[in-house]
């Protein structure tokens, strides 16, 4: 009997506990197939290896893609809930169609550029079909506007057709400037037109290390046309917002208009519900009138242990008259120090700051960075100092103002300002990596028979890609990749790959190289791993990173 009472107790707890567990249950097994082998998997942008896959995820939202060289990629939105603790997806990945002909009248498209090597379009525009470095899947485009002209002929002005913005094409022959296309939806519309009439690589305008962003200063709807008074998109963008920038109009020098898009690529091989298709990526035109362009990662925020107030100047020439006047006084700008000056009013500076607190929107500050446009190096008899050039949030102005205050006197005072650097998150995973290589795999170890070996690998971290590999340094491939300054002058850091066997490796101090890189490692998983710092700009996580902090 006291058996029988026993269990039957055990077997309520152990009810409980199930029923218990179930109500705790916050994960979804996921099983991932696919019908072709060799694929790679991502979750969340995240890379999971290849099918078949099974793992656990947590509830909500997720986007499952399947891809795989030489065909379009699969993609899939899921939910994961308790009313769906298993669920399969099966990806069935189209081959896509290459072109190797090279004649005029072949039926499949031209190999698309490969978009990684080239950071913008200027650099397609003159070049032939043969002469650019290509990849797996067809060269497909699309009109920046209305009523781009498409020939019959390259050299006869026969208009075939009038395009509408964001009309999509195949491109099937490239000669410079010209292109033959046929239209994505419609294969009896088949003829000649102008490349740079076109977005024609899937990201955002960029130079080496970074995007062409985009902040808007004001509410505004953007327009399927540069010109246009009235064609909207179905887009509002809300002021301070972060976008990216695809197109200028009518050129990069002056323009005029922007094409921007809230994510800074896209792809044209999924539906177009997809969180990264080109009709969810690409806004619409904006007016330069209510665009700031950052081609920069930097930005600053003032330093709280500064000594003295920070002036910022209406113009460069002004900033440099004071402070000839002034180098190793505290003495406020006055209208008889200021070139541009014409009568001692409040217009002599964009904006005075007191003490540490800067006469800005203190909401907008807190949010909202003060960005560098540019930054030059200033030399005089008196002086050298690094100028800025900066965007102040609160009056939409321009404004320059010295970094660090010139002067013997102030020559043991902090800077002006913490200087901080934009990062995605895979933009940090990418710096992360080399570091993380050297801890796994090394132990964080380094000796001098070994040391040479562990930088070239450590360079080539850096490539995805192997066939695009140049032999750098490890101090120039990540200056140019993430558009920030190395730190460490280590000698095995600045000697480019193809000399490393040339260097008398007893003379370096590989324990120190090794500190270096173990410490570095840590710090940035730190940083890493803090989801409280990331913050998300259409949906891409983000962080702001002081220079301190990086490598």
């Amino acid at each position: 009997m006291l058996f029988i009472l026993i269990y039957k107790i055990d077997f309520v707890n152990e009810s409980k506990q199930n029923s218990n567990r179930k109500l705790k249950t916050t994960t979804a097994s996921l099983n991932v197939k696919a019908n072709v082998l060799d694929n790679t998997v991502y979750i969340d942008n995240i890379n999971y290896g290849s099918t078949p896959l099974n793992l656990d995820l947590d509830f909500g939202i997720h986007t499952i893609r399947i891809e795989k060289i030489g065909c379009f990629p699969f993609e899939k939105l899921i939910e994961l809930s308790l009313n769906s603790l298993n669920i399969d997806i099966y990806g069935e990945l189209e081959p896509i169609p290459i072109r190797y002909s090279k004649k005029d009248n072949a039926t499949s498209p031209l190999r698309a550029p490969y978009s990684l090597f080239y950071q913008n379009s200027q650099k397609l525009y003159t070049i032939n079909e043969d002469d650019y470095s290509k990849m797996v899947g067809p060269w497909i485009i699309v009109a920046k506007s209305d009523k781009i002209n498409i020939f019959k002929e390259p050299d006869k002005h026969i208009i075939i057709y009038e395009t509408m913005a964001f009309d999509k094409f195949f491109v099937f022959n490239k000669h410079k400037h010209n292109i033959k296309v046929q239209k994505f939806d419609n294969k009896s519309i088949v003829g000649w037109t102008r490349v740079e009439k076109f977005i024609i690589l899937p990201h955002c305008e960029k130079t080496v290390n970074h995007y062409h962003k985009a902040i808007v200063q004001n509410r505004v709807y953007c327009k399927k046309n540069p010109l246009s008074q009235s064609d909207f998109t179905k887009h509002k963008i809300t002021p301070f917002n972060f976008s990216y920038i695809y197109s200028y109009y009518p050129n990069i020098e002056n323009p005029q208009y922007f094409l921007i898009g809230n994510k800074p690529y896209f792809s044209f091989h999924v539906n177009n519900e997809a969180d990264i298709s080109f009709e969810n990526s690409i806004l619409g035109w904006v007016s330069a009138t209510n665009i700031l362009p950052w081609k920069s990662k930097s930005a600053l925020y003032p330093n709280s242990h500064r000594k003295h107030p920070i002036y910022f100047f209406k113009t460069k020439k002004d900033l440099v008259a004071y402070y000839k006047k002034n180098i190793n006084k505290d003495k406020y700008p006055e209208c008889s120090t200021l070139l541009s000056c014409k009568s001692d009013d409040s217009n002599m500076l964009l904006v005075k700051e007191f003490d540490t607190e800067i006469s800005l929107n203190k909401n907008q500050t807190k949010i909202m960075p003060i960005f560098i446009i540019e930054q030059t190096n200033y030399h005089t008899n008196y002086f050298a100092m690094q100028i800025a050039k900066v965007w102040l949030s609160d009056v939409l102005s321009y404004a320059y103002v010295t970094l660090k205050r010139p002067g013997k006197k102030y020559s043991m005072d902090p800077m002006q300002f913490t200087e901080i650097f934009l990062f995605t998150r895979a933009d940090l995973e990418g710096v992360l990596l080399p570091f993380a290589l050297f801890r796994d795999k090394y132990q964080c170890s380094m000796f001098p028979e070994n040391a040479v070996n562990i930088v070239k690998e450590l360079i080539v971290s850096f490539y995805q890609e192997k066939e695009h590999y140049e032999p750098k340094s490890f101090k120039m491939i990540y200056e140019e990749t993430f558009g920030v300054p190395l730190q460490s002058s280590n000698i095995l850091l600045r000697t480019k790959y193809q000399d490393l066997d040339r260097l008398k490796i007893d003379s370096i101090n590989t324990n120190k190289l090794s500190a270096y890189l173990c410490n570095n490692c840590k710090k940035l998983k730190k940083i890493y791993h803090n989801d409280k710092n990331f913050f998300k700009i259409s949906g891409i996580s983000h962080i702001w990173i002081s220079f301190s902090s990086l490598p």
